[in-house]
C-alpha cells in the first residue's frame, strides 16, 4: 500500500463509528511479529499473516529472513527490522531487559522512546549493544564482513572483551578485532533501510486515527502502549504525552495531541479574549492580539507548539503553529 493511499485511508478511518476501535494492548512481552514481506521463518515454519493475528518470537526461538524481511515489535516504541538472510534469537523478551542474538544479517533498529525502566540489547558475537538513547541504530553481521554497529541518531554502549565503548551520532564501530569507532556517511543506505522508513511512515499515518479512537473511547491512557488500528490491519505507537518524533522525521501522536490537533483552543467569551488583550479582527478574518506601543500585532497561536511570527511593521503577522511538538524531539 503506497503512502498517498494511507493518508486516504486515515482520513476515512477517522469518520467511522467508535464501534471500531479494539482495545490497545499492554504486553508484558516483546516479539510480536507485527509485519513480513516475503520469505520469513519463525522456528524454520513459514510466519502466516492473517488478519488481527500475529505470531510471537518466544525465549530461544529464531526468527530468520530468506528473501524477505519482518518487522518486529519490541518495547512500545521501539521496532526491530530486519533485512533479507538474516537470523536473529529471542533471549529475553520480557520489556524490562530485551535481549537479542544477530546471528546473520541485517537489522535496523528504530527507538523512538526509551523508558528508564526498560532495556533492549542486541548480542553480535562477543559484543553486546545495548541502546541509551531513542534514536536509529543498524547491526550487520555478513558472513564475508566483519559485524558492526552504526548510530544513524542517539546513543549505545558497546560491552565487548576489550572494553566498554560508547557510540554516538554518525558514528560506527567494529564489533570485533580492535573496536575502532569511525565517522560514517549518514546518506550511505541500502533497501532494508529505505524499507524501513517507509514502515516508520506508515504506522506515523496510523497513529492519528489510533489516537483520535483512542481519545473517544474513555479508556485509561497512563503509560506509552502499542495501539491497534483496525483500520489499516496494523499496530502503531501511541505515546503517553504530546508528540512522539521518530528519528525518520515522523510523529506518533498521543491521545490527547490528536484531540488538540483536530479540537485547537478556542477564546469563546468577551472575557475570555479580554484576559488574553485578543480579539476578532474582520479586517484580517483571525483573533489578533491588543496593539502594542508600536501599533504592531500578531496572531494568537492555536496550540502551545506554534510560536507566533515575528512581528511586523503596521500589521499582523500570521504564525504557522498548530502542532504540539516539532523538531524531532518530543514537547
Amino acid at each position: 500500500m503506497r503512502y498517498r493511499e494511507l493518508i486516504g485511508l486515515g482520513g476515512v478511518a477517522l469518520l467511522v463509528p467508535l464501534g471500531a476501535w479494539a482495545q490497545n494492548i499492554v504486553s508484558a512481552r516483546a516479539g510480536l511479529i507485527h509485519h513480513s514481506d516475503g520469505q520469513v521463518l519463525l522456528n524454520e515454519k513459514p510466519v502466516v499473516r492473517k488478519l488481527a493475528q500475529f505470531q510471537e518470537i518466544k525465549e530461544t526461538e529464531y526468527l530468520r529472513t530468506g528473501r524477505g524481511r519482518a518487522e518486529v515489535l519490541l518495547t512500545p516504541g521501539i521496532f526491530l527490522r530486519l533485512g533479507e538472510d538474516s537470523q536473529a534469537q529471542m533471549l529475553s523478551s520480557r520489556l524490562t531487559d530485551v535481549r537479542l542474538r544477530l546471528l546473520s544479517g541485517a537489522a535496523v533498529i528504530e527507538a523512538d522512546e526509551m523508558e528508564k525502566s526498560q532495556a533492549v540489547t542486541i548480542v553480535s558475537g562477543a559484543a553486546e549493544v545495548r541502546l541509551l538513547r531513542a534514536g536509529l541504530y543498524r547491526l550487520d553481521a555478513a558472513k564475508d564482513a566483519s559485524p558492526r554497529l552504526r548510530v544513524f541518531a542517539g546513543e549505545a554502549l558497546v560491552r565487548a572483551p576489550r572494553g566498554e565503548f560508547r557510540v554516538k551520532n554518525k558514528k560506527e564501530i567494529g564489533l570485533e578485532g580492535d573496536f575502532q569507532i569511525e565517522k560514517f556517511l549518514a546518506e550511505d543506505t541500502d533497501a532494508l533501510d529505505r524499507w524501513s522508513k517507509r514502515r516508520a511512515s506508515y504506522l506515523s499515518i496510523a497513529s492519528v486515527s489510533a489516537g483520535r479512537m483512542a481519545y473517544n473511547s474513555g479508556s485509561s491512557w497512563d503509560r506509552s502502549q502499542w495501539a491497534w488500528n483496525p483500520f489499516f490491519g496494523m499496530y502503531t505507537f501511541l505515546p503517553y504525552r504530546n508528540i512522539c518524533w521518530s528519528p525518520y522525521g515522523y510523529g506518533f501522536y498521543s491521545p490527547q495531541a490528536v484531540y488538540y490537533l483536530y479540537n485547537p483552543p478556542r477564546f469563546s467569551t468577551p472575557s475570555q479574549m479580554a484576559a488574553r488583550g485578543s480579539g476578532y479582527n474582520s479586517q484580517y478574518g483571525y483573533n489578533t492580539v491588543a496593539p502594542t506601543g508600536g501599533g504592531t500585532s500578531g496572531v494568537v497561536a492555536s496550540s502551545a507548539g506554534g510560536g507566533g511570527g515575528a512581528v511586523g511593521g503596521g500589521g499582523p503577522t500570521v504564525s504557522r503553529g498548530g502542532d504540539t511538538g516539532g523538531g524531532g524531539a518530543r514537547r
